[in-house]
């Protein structure tokens, strides 16, 4: 997974249980690090738009799976753009 760090915006790539995350969104990027990983993995043009909504509502399938069986009670983090949470689905985001 690449991300900006919370504190100082700075670009990292990280690997994480799915389980931890919510709210999976696709963006594009064009920042220089980013594109020369994405090279380095043989994977130059990127990804398509419709192959990375695809993936992401897998993975948000899988973690909302996955925490419904582990924790059904445990909260989502605060501003949740998860679907559930934006749908304003029962029981979404409550602690």
């Amino acid at each position: 997974m690449a991300g900006r760090e919370r504190h100082t915006g700075r670009w990292l790539v990280i690997d994480t249980a799915t389980r931890h995350l919510h709210s999976f969104r696709p963006k594009l990027v064009h920042t220089p690090r980013v594109v020369e990983r994405l090279r380095e993995a043989g994977r130059e043009g990127g990804f398509g738009a419709d192959y990375a909504a695809e993936v992401s509502a897998t993975l948000e399938r899988y973690a909302r799976q996955y925490r419904a069986e582990t924790a059904p009670y445990s909260p989502h983090p605060d501003r949740c753009l998860c679907h559930a949470c934006l749908a304003g689905e029962p029981g979404a985001g409550a602690g």
